[in-house]
């Protein structure tokens, strides 16, 4: 049982939401260990053929929490965001199916990263992002996506990958 997101499948749409909302979806330890686990449970999941990742209240996602980073010390910092920071991000990229990011609202640091690994996203008119090139975000990434006039973002890895 996940603490921190929500999961639902239905019609094979996949909706992953971090549920957080007092936190502003503030990516801590124990939800980017139930990201990951979740990850590991759809990778070749016959049943999903989409994920939706979002946030729930106001916000996508804010950044890892930083009252937590705060009190790691230099090590324990650097092998989170080796492990749960950079490769979480990554595990985004490498799911075998289309990821979209429904952002709702403001999205820094973190959610940005994440947005930036799925393959398209959507932002309502209000959002907001700001990636800030926090804690070791990868700035190669940025290079890949494009932005058009309806907030639909179309990142082309699937199609370098697939086509």
């Amino acid at each position: 049982m996940n603490k921190n997101i929500s999961f639902e499948v239905h019609n094979r749409i996949a909706t992953l939401t971090i549920n957080r909302p007092q936190n502003r979806n503030m990516l801590n330890k124990e939800t980017r260990l139930e990201l990951s686990s979740l990850l590991d449970s759809i990778q070749h999941d016959p049943n999903i053929g989409v994920l939706v990742v979002t946030g729930s209240g106001s916000e996508f996602f804010m950044s890892g929490d930083l009252e937590e980073l705060s009190k790691m010390s230099s090590l324990e910092l650097f092998e989170f965001l080796d492990t749960l920071g950079q490769r979480l991000y990554t595990r985004f990229e490498q799911v075998d199916i289309p990821v979209i990011a429904a952002i709702n609202g403001l999205c820094l640091g973190a959610g940005v990263e994440i947005a930036m690994a799925c393959d398209l996203d959507r932002s309502r008119p209000c959002s907001s992002r700001s990636s800030g090139d926090s804690f070791g975000g990868d700035a190669s990434r940025r290079s890949h996506a494009t932005v058009n006039e309806t907030g639909w973002d179309w990142k082309s890895k699937r199609t370098a990958v697939h086509g």
